[in-house]
């Protein structure tokens, strides 16, 4: 019995030392990259996430819904997150994210139909969509 009290004191620290040994593992949420854009004349940045065994099925020819997302400068991160979350406990289907960045400028506002007091710092969904339509969506695919 004596024995017994000091072996279940060092059964903490032993379990300690081992978590403290093992070797973290990077967080990767994802991947950025440009593509360089006729519509907007310049290069624009995307970033993917890809599901977690998307390398293990990639030769079985299996294909993935996408899910684009806007303001990805902000909402990328977590967004990638809770899709690949909700994969995992099969409440939808494994799927790759696509965020649009931002790059400082306000695309992402829609403003088609009022005219705006700022001038030209509005609007721009004309541009976004033929950028969409045009180059990203065609580029993931091929990809």
């Amino acid at each position: 019995m004596k024995l017994r009290l000091p072996l279940l004191a060092l059964l903490p620290a032993l379990l300690l030392s081992s978590v403290a040994l093992a070797k973290p593992e990077p967080l990767l949420y994802g991947y950025s990259d440009t593509l360089a854009s006729k519509v907007y004349q310049s290069e624009r940045r995307w970033m993917l996430s890809l599901p977690e065994r998307y390398h293990a099925t990639q030769d079985s020819g299996r294909r993935y819904p996408v899910l684009y997302i806007v303001d990805a400068d902000f909402q990328f991160r977590h967004v990638s997150a809770a899709v690949n979350n909700l994969a995992r406990m099969g409440k939808i289907p494994p799927m790759i994210v696509v965020g649009i960045a931002m790059q400082g400028q306000k695309d992402y506002l829609y403003s088609t139909t009022w005219p705006s007091a700022e001038g030209a710092d509005f609007g721009g969904s004309d541009k976004m969509l033929a950028h969409l339509q045009q180059e990203l969506v065609p580029y993931i695919d091929k990809h």
